[in-house]
């Protein structure tokens, strides 16, 4: 009505051991300009909770190497938020991202928990000089394949690092170099990892050179590709 557009979506996705995720999206678009409010909680006895808003924003622009065009920059304001994640509260902070002509801006996106956060700050680009940078400080692992619910595939430990992203569009330079805090595999703790990998694109694969101590003489060698 009177121009506007409401949109209410609730799903319910089932996961391993009856456990259920409920997520409810409501938007409000008029005018160029949808807002949105995200709300996720599960049924698990370690709760996973968000409360996530954020407003997108559409625009024309004129077009410097096509005179007389425009191009549609769109631009996402992520506002103050907080996720439980494990009975744990993160704090979402305010960030931006921009989108145009196949370009991805990304301003200051960072979750953190007292001295734990993820950081990612770039742009992914046409421009091979363009990079799109992620850091880590002890990110535990087992959080995210408990959210993707890959039960057949699993790692966990406390990982800290970067992550580094650059000509995504060509020969898609990336490198990984992170140091995971008693990791495991498939709920087996391994010991220490040092891990780097970067993507091979001769070989279309993601190159990985590691080693896992689980103590001064006892150690396992990682050398391979993931396709």
């Amino acid at each position: 009505p009177d121009g506007k557009v409401d949109l209410l979506f609730k799903t319910t996705m089932k996961g391993k051991n009856e456990t259920k995720n409920y997520l409810e999206l409501s938007s409000q678009a008029a005018a160029n300009r949808i807002n949105s409010q995200l709300s996720w909680l599960n049924n698990s006895q370690a709760l996973y909770k968000a409360d996530l808003s954020m407003s997108t924003l559409f625009n024309r622009i004129r077009s410097d190497e096509k005179p007389g065009t425009s191009l549609l920059h769109t631009s996402f304001m992520i506002n103050e938020g907080t996720a439980v994640i494990m009975d744990s509260i993160w704090h979402v902070s305010p960030s931006t991202i921009h989108i145009q002509d196949g370009n991805v801006e990304i301003n200051k996106f960072n979750v953190s928990k007292k001295n734990q956060y993820l950081k990612i700050d770039g742009e992914v680009s046409k421009d091979p000089r363009k990079k799109l940078f992620a850091e880590l400080k002890d990110i535990e692992l087992s959080y995210i394949f408990d959210i993707l619910n890959k039960p057949s595939l699993t790692f966990g430990g406390k990982a800290t690092g970067t992550v580094n992203l650059n000509d995504m569009f060509g020969s898609r330079i990336i490198n990984t170099d992170l140091t995971v805090d008693r990791f495991s595999f498939n709920k087996v703790e391994v010991g220490k990892l040092n891990l780097f990998s970067e993507w091979d694109d001769s070989e279309q694969g993601i190159l990985m050179l590691g080693s896992i101590y689980e103590n001064d003489s006892t150690w396992t060698d990682v050398n391979g590709y993931i396709y």
